[in-house]
């Protein structure tokens, strides 16, 4: 865990400084912010340093693997600019000083949530998609980059993300042990810590008017906490849902706080037209978000702020362009798996009935499980049919999760007209967010897709109820509220460092499991699938070496001699 816990720091402050160069020598002068430290939280800039270095990642594996010698040239990088610029140094370093000055009261919080989130990063992984084709992604693109016709060897290794690219900058390569959640475990800390800071602020700004923003932040970090799959389950994770849900959140509640003080929201312009771009290359069915970026650009045109506006769209660009290469390379469609645009004609594009059988898996699995229902059946149920299902077999916290995020935005659209609840801004990005929800509940409604747009009508609930007009003072209350959080947490990692050995890493992480291999002969590559090991009820490659795969297919073959020349399903002769 000690291990893990350092991982989380360099990390952290790789990403932070990078955020902070970002804005002062691009967003700051693009956007005429003349101030000597940027107006941004330490989050914020955290998730800019992530998102550039996603961007660069995810360019750069077109090219070249990328793994932790990337990020051991990126720090030199760094390095580099911190000696020939020192008054940006020492601006940073007196920004960070100030910043941790400024939130000494969180110290106790953030050593119990790093505690935490450590303690499940370096245990077991919790996820079948982890363990059958996360690690195996980010291990394509530390050791080979972009492999043409990937998906050829298994359909969801066509599942491209910026995430996999940012995951394979610090992962260890070819690691034994569970590193590959790192970057997981580092959004957690920094979504719980942000939530944290909001919800428990410092003395005397309890009393303040915005009391009713510190208790629907209060209620959103106990919901996020509360459902495994979020904070928690995604520490011990290598998805890249979870990403998702944290810049909406962070978006929407900048956004809020602007309002809330009285400030115009295109102080927060730069972030409305460039993170929706990233959450796109993060994942393709967050396409519904893109819409974020509307308002920011007829703002920019109104103002004739044309400088800005090209910026912006360069930015977004830089983002977009590598993710699409990547998918054309990686399955020879633009946007896989969905079949339905098919502009490039390469001869190790993904086989369309495989294709068209993921898609309706996806689909239909995600609205009945399988265990329930076989998907054929499923895919004969009218809507009317499937939606009580699905709801009847969610888990009970997404069931929690999902009344009371729909209950939210059903809330502030009773209580908008007459209580002016959300301004211009506010009310267009809660209302992408309900298009969001309608987009997803019909193309796959696993609700770990939308926890960002959901917890988004839980802090509208919340924020919305009456008691944000009274004359409560929140800070009676806060000392008890936060010893009880902590208490729960500490209680929680306790019993499971008690009651399971695989959690009692002080060093390094859990080891990988290691399946049992069967080597098969493609043309002149050794490829290997995996066995059934433990109480798994299918194979997973896990970490084993590559190339590895689960069945194959009868007309796959070596588009060359090596590996890096990719693999291709083969049309069959009539």
């Amino acid at each position: 865990m000690l291990a893990t816990l350092l991982f989380y720091i360099l990390i952290t402050i790789t990403c932070l400084w990078t955020g902070y160069l970002f804005h002062c020598f691009f967003l700051g002068k693009s956007w005429k912010e003349q101030d000597r430290q940027p107006r941004k939280g330490a989050v914020v800039l955290a998730v800019w340093g992530m998102i550039v270095l996603s961007g660069v990642g995810q360019f750069a594996a077109l090219l070249i693997p990328v793994n932790w010698l990337c990020w051991l040239g990126w720090v030199m990088l760094l390095g580099i600019v911190s000696l020939t610029r020192r008054n940006v140094f020492f601006l940073f370093t007196d920004w960070l000083q100030n910043w941790l000055y400024q939130h000494r009261h969180l110290l106790l919080p953030g050593c119990v949530i790093m505690l935490v989130v450590g303690m499940l990063g370096a245990g077991p992984l919790m996820m079948d998609d982890t363990d059958s084709y996360h690690i195996q992604c980010i291990k394509w693109i530390q050791e080979w980059g972009t492999v043409p016709g990937l998906v050829n060897l298994h359909e969801r290794y066509g599942f491209n993300s910026a995430w996999f690219a940012f995951a394979a900058l610090f992962t260890p390569l070819q690691t034994a042990h569970n590193y590959y959640t790192l970057s997981n475990g580092v959004l957690s800390i920094w979504i719980s810590g942000y939530l944290v800071s909001l919800a428990f602020p410092a003395q005397g700004r309890a009393k303040s008017p915005t009391h009713a923003l510190f208790i629907a932040c209060f209620f959103v970090l106990l919901m996020a906490l509360f459902c495994w799959p979020m904070i928690r389950g995604n520490a011990a994770t290598a998805n890249y849902d979870f990403v998702t849900t944290c810049l909406i959140l962070v978006g929407w509640i900048e956004l809020m706080k602007l309002e809330k003080d009285g400030a115009h929201w295109s102080r927060f312009l730069p972030e409305m037209l460039v993170w929706p771009a990233y959450l796109f290359s993060v994942r393709i069915i967050n396409f519904p978000l893109l819409l974020l970026s509307s308002p920011g650009m007829i703002y920019l045109v109104r103002h004739r702020k044309y400088y800005s506006c090209i910026v912006s769209l360069l930015l977004a660009a830089a983002l977009v362009v590598p993710f699409l290469i990547r998918n054309v390379l990686l399955s020879g469609f633009l946007f896989y798996p969905a079949y339905q645009v098919d502009l490039f004609s390469v001869d190790w594009k993904a086989d369309l009935t495989q294709t068209k059988e993921i898609v309706d898996y996806i689909k239909y699995f995600n609205r009945i499980n399988n265990v329930y229902l076989p998907i054929r059946e499923t895919a004969k149920l009218s809507f009317a049919e499937w939606v009580p299902l699905w709801f009847r077999y969610l888990s009970w916290t997404d069931k929690l999760v999902v009344l009371v995020g729909l209950t939210g935005y059903g809330w502030w659209i009773m209580r908008q007209k007459a209580h002016n609840l959300l301004r211009q801004a506010g009310q267009a990005f809660a209302a992408v967010m309900l298009v969001q929800l309608v987009s997803w509940f019909w193309v796959a409604p696993d609700p770990r897709f939308v926890y960002g747009p959901l917890l988004v009508g839980v802090f509208l609930l919340f924020y919305a109820l009456p008691f944000r007009r009274t004359h409560v003072h929140y800070q009676k209350w806060q000392k008890f509220l936060q010893g009880g959080l902590l208490l729960g947490l500490l209680a929680y990692a306790s019993l499971r460092v008690v009651s399971q050995k695989e959690y009692r890493q002080l060093f390094q992480p859990v080891p990988l499991p290691q399946p049992a291999t069967q080597v098969v002969w493609i043309d002149s590559i050794r490829l290997q699938i995996p066995k059934k090991i433990g109480t798994n009820w299918n194979a997973r490659c896990y970490a084993t070496d590559l190339p590895c795969l689960y069945k194959v297919h009868p007309r796959l073959h070596a588009r060359g001699k090596g590996i890096g020349a990719g693999f291709t399903v083969r049309k069959q002769v009539p």
